[in-house]
């Protein structure tokens, strides 16, 4: 994984796309493993530090780019998670050992997240509607995703980030906006205090390379 060294009160700069999709619309097959390959290629052909393998309602992908990153040694922070389809739109978990079943109410998802492990990280992505806008329960909302555009988000108690919502490699390149996080580590639990203290912020996708 790559930074761009220490900023000023300890942090570090790492550059982030946390909902991306390693199979697209596809569904788990033989070729599901290339695909992720793939996606990982791409992610740090992006200049990508931390990724989000999200997958619609399906957790395996996302075990997979963990297992290939530690296979592969490579220098890319994984997370694995769903976009979990619910009653009132979608939620991406992060942090998931084990898959979540769809179409509950968004309010019993979070319940259920929160209650299978504390240290989940809860966002809500590309929030059509207003009662997206306001859901309360979660860490981090999405205002610019790269697929449906910018979000009237104005929220302040919660994190606002920029997400690819790729759904293949060539997608991640084609973001022009990053999630910037100030981790005071690079492990889950700096990615975990560095949403919930609100040390995201929106940048272009060339900004802070220095490789």
């Amino acid at each position: 994984m790559t930074s761009d060294g220490d900023r000023p009160g300890g942090f570090i700069r790492l550059r982030a796309d946390l909902h991306t999709h390693a199979i697209g619309d596809g569904r788990f097959g033989a070729n599901t493993a290339d695909l992720v390959a793939r996606h990982l290629d791409g992610a740090l052909k992006a200049g990508l530090d931390v990724i989000g393998v999200t997958d619609h309602d399906d957790l395996r992908p996302g075990l997979l780019a963990l297992e290939e990153v530690e296979r592969r040694n490579l220098p890319l922070f994984v997370l694995a998670g769903m976009e979990v389809t619910t009653d009132d739109g979608h939620l991406v978990v992060l942090g998931l050992q084990a898959p979540l079943k769809p179409w509950r109410s968004m309010i019993e998802t979070i319940a259920l997240a929160r209650e299978r492990d504390e240290e989940t990280l809860l966002i809500v992505p590309h929030p059509f509607f207003a009662s997206l806008r306001e859901q309360t329960g979660i860490d981090a909302i999405e205002r610019l995703n790269h697929r449906y555009g910018d979000f009237d988000v104005t929220r302040d108690d919660i994190a606002v980030i920029a997400s690819s919502d790729a759904h293949s490699a060539a997608d991640l390149a084609a973001n022009p906006m990053r999630t910037l996080l100030d981790v005071t580590e690079k492990s889950w639990s700096g990615v975990i205090d560095a949403i919930r203290n609100r040390r995201a912020t929106i940048v272009p996708a060339g900004c802070c390379r220095g490789d």
